[in-house]
């Protein structure tokens, strides 16, 4: 086995650029962030291995899977499309040739070669073997799944409290094990006969009597545990013990329920001043865009009346430039007054705008003083719900459980 190891995984697909990892004999390490694809390339290798799950889906647009081995007696290349229980194989491993290989035994009339056979014989178990297979003594034939995965874990197996090597289900179990001995020790249950049954049938015996022995101690233990439970309370009161624990967990739940609904009192406040602040932050924005159309109209008026004062110095036309007849005089209409007029008025509207911002600011300064003091108070009120009312009435309900359950 310590020639044997993957050198290539590979994923292809109609129109897709190959997905490649490339391997070396050692420890190789591949890192990523989650949903990388690096559980991928496990279910990659399971799925050439024979595994009936798919690696991945194939809308991803790959379907074909090929990994790479070097062993102890040559290269083998495996290729395996989604959905075949065939696989494409080229090896130079001696007594084996390229071609289709079947994933396990079949009943066809020309069967093609197994893939388990090539990769037993690649690490050195030659030839047919049996293994254990269930508490009467059936024997099943090694292949290559039957230890694969002590080889081969699968990310969320590793996180499982239970042996990651012992199989879940009882029959698989004792293939392993048959198997794990065959590799320790070259010896396989070939030969297995019915002494070995009755061996196995006393080792059963013997183990439910210990499992029997076991389960009436713990029982003993109980009883005695809850006896001593029992004596700590010696001459009290139980039942008026367990009736001022209810009364006590009664009242701590009162607790708790108003100040819920303080807190949430105190939270409708928050928005409703929280409303209001929006309010003030929208007149404030509509105030500024209305200051800003003060200030082009003063300097619109400012512009006419500088415009008129400046004309006034400009004599006047009194012979035509064309026919040099004599121009009628006309008296020319003044806009000074109004404009002036007109700037006053804007100029009274500014000062009242400014006077507006200013008591907007005030109440602006009000409501956020007003929301730091609720918030503050809603604060405190739920720390005191989270880290002394509710776990008062949590440490309550456990010790009134643990005083019925002393006396039942």
């Amino acid at each position: 086995m310590g020639e044997f190891y993957i050198t290539k995984v590979v994923a292809k697909g109609s129109g897709k650029t190959d997905s490649v990892i490339d391997l070396r004999p050692g420890l190789n390490i591949i890192q990523g962030r989650s949903n990388t694809g690096k559980t991928c390339i496990i279910k990659c290798i399971d799925f050439c291995f024979g595994s009936k799950a798919k690696p991945f889906d194939e809308s991803l647009g790959y379907d074909t899977i090929e990994i790479s081995l070097h062993t102890g007696k040559g290269n083998i290349t495996i290729t395996r499309v989604l959905g075949k229980n065939q696989v494409d194989v080229v090896t130079d491993v001696p007594g084996f040739e390229s071609g289709k290989y079947d994933l396990k035994p079949t009943n066809k009339k020309d069967p093609l070669p197994i893939l388990s056979d090539l990769l037993l014989d690649s690490i050195g178990i030659e030839g047919e073997h049996f293994v254990i297979k269930n508490k009467n003594f059936e024997k099943k034939r090694l292949t290559w799944r039957t230890f694969l995965h002590v080889l081969l874990f699968h990310v969320a197996d590793i996180a499982k409290e239970k042996s990651i090597i012992e199989p879940e289900q009882a029959t698989d179990r004792t293939a392993l094990l048959s198997a794990l001995l065959y590799l320790l020790f070259g010896q396989d249950f070939g030969e297995a006969d019915a002494q070995t049954k009755k061996e196995i049938r006393v080792a059963r015996k013997k183990a439910v009597e210990e499992y029997v022995n076991r389960k009436i101690q713990a029982v003993t233990d109980k009883r005695k545990g809850l006896l001593e439970s029992l004596s700590a309370f010696d001459g009290v009161d139980v039942e008026q013990t367990m009736q001022d624990i209810i009364n006590s967990l009664q009242s701590t739940e009162t607790q708790i329920s108003a100040a819920v609904d303080q807190s949430r009192e105190l939270l409708g406040q928050i928005l409703r001043l929280q409303s209001r602040a929006a309010e003030c932050d929208l007149l404030k924005s509509r105030y500024a865009a209305l200051r800003t159309q003060y200030v082009s109209d003063v300097k619109r008026l400012s512009f006419i009346v500088n415009g008129e004062v400046e004309m006034g110095h400009v004599p006047k036309n009194q012979v035509c430039p064309f026919c040099d007849g004599k121009l009628p005089s006309r008296d020319k209409k003044s806009y000074i007054d109004s404009a002036q007029a007109e700037l006053d008025r804007i100029t009274l509207q500014m000062d009242g705008l400014a006077e507006t911002e200013k008591d907007l600011e005030a109440e602006k300064a009000e409501i956020e003083a007003a929301l730091k003091e609720l918030q503050a108070k809603r604060d405190s009120i739920e720390a005191m719900i989270e880290n002394e009312l509710q776990p008062k009435a949590d440490a309550l309900r456990e010790s009134l459980n643990v005083t019925a359950h002393s006396f039942r």
